[in-house]
């Protein structure tokens, strides 16, 4: 193989300002075309003599060298001439290929930017998320996601910092991806939780139903791989950022993950605290009443196959009213309060 040079080595031969140890350098570059089949053939003499000329001509003409000036030459000179010339055609070469990539990127990039949105919990409630293949996202509040309008590659791909719950889809032929700060989580169909926020010294990854795969980001991972972690239904792989290490674990308080388990329940005419205290049992939650006036509200409503944030939403529409998360405390409230 002929050794490799660089566009500003070659510029500065071009120039005329290149140094006699960089002289020789783009001097052994071009020689380097000689030992090559595929550049230059083996040839010896009078053969080798007329080919440069060859060569030499035809790149003067297109540099505009006087004929007068392209005879009596010696060996050196016509090379140095030959090489600006097959110089001034690499990074012409060069710069095409720069350009062409960087137009390409740009017109990917800018489709790719209209093809994605943002999401913002600016909220103190959990907000439901649909994605376009039917997978579904509950950002607890500060939580923020990017994701695509459609998933058209091999992959659905979604990025995000804070805290959220996915539900996704099953493809086996287009894996979903979660892109958080500190770590990668791949998935085919399942549920999981994601914590990973700068707020927190840690970031994790927790399954409530089928099996994921969790890795560090590239960055984080350097000199010692990015070994992949199998997680299946209540494990769980926590990063540490100060120890900047990755393991796998059984999860040891489930509380948390209950109130995305899907309950069977419904209600007649039950009152509002009694709804409430059904709830906390069955999701070990902590839901209370934001004002005396709420002991008087009742309900009639199927909750068949609905987590706590589905409930809680189909709870604010039947009610008319609205809920607030302080902690791991979710207050209902009036909304004309």
């Amino acid at each position: 193989m002929k050794p490799s040079i660089s566009k500003q080595l070659l510029d500065k031969f071009l120039k005329g300002k290149c140094t006699a140890e960089e002289e020789e350098a783009v001097l052994a570059w071009y020689n380097a075309f000689e030992s090559e089949k595929d550049y230059l053939p083996a040839l010896h003499g009078e053969k080798e003599i007329e080919m440069r000329e060859q060569i030499f001509q035809l790149v003067s003409e297109k540099a505009g060298l006087p004929r007068e000036k392209r005879s009596g030459m010696n060996k050196r000179k016509l090379a140095t001439y030959i090489l600006r010339g097959v110089a001034a055609m690499a990074i012409i070469a060069i710069g095409v290929a720069y350009f062409k990539v960087r137009t390409d990127l740009q017109h990917k990039h800018t489709a790719a930017a209209q093809n994605m949105m943002l999401v913002n919990n600016t909220t103190n409630r959990i907000i439901d998320q649909a994605l376009s293949d039917g997978s579904h996202v509950w950002l607890k509040p500060g939580a923020q996601l990017k994701f695509a309008k459609k998933f058209t590659g091999t992959t659905r791909d979604v990025f995000m910092v804070g805290e959220a719950f996915f539900e996704v889809k099953k493809n086996a032929g287009k894996p979903f991806i979660v892109h958080s700060s500190n770590i990668i989580t791949k998935v085919w169909g399942t549920s999981f939780r994601v914590r990973d926020s700068k707020s927190i010294s840690f970031a994790d990854v927790t399954v409530v139903t089928g099996k994921v795969s969790v890795k560090l980001k590239t960055n984080l991972s350097a000199g010692r791989g990015s070994k992949e972690i199998l997680l299946y239904p209540d494990n769980q792989a926590v990063y540490s950022k100060q120890k900047k290490t990755l393991i796998a674990d059984e999860v040891t308080d489930v509380k948390p993950l209950k109130m995305w388990k899907r309950v069977d329940l419904s209600f007649d005419n039950a009152p509002l605290p009694e709804v409430v205290n059904v709830l906390n049992k069955h999701f070990n939650s902590n839901i209370e009443l934001g004002n005396q006036a709420l002991n008087k509200f009742t309900i009639n409503v199927n909750l068949t196959g609905l987590n706590l944030p589905e409930v809680m939403t189909i709870l604010c529409k039947t009610l008319a009213i609205s809920y607030k998360m302080d902690g791991d405390k979710i207050i209902i409230q009036q909304t004309n309060n």
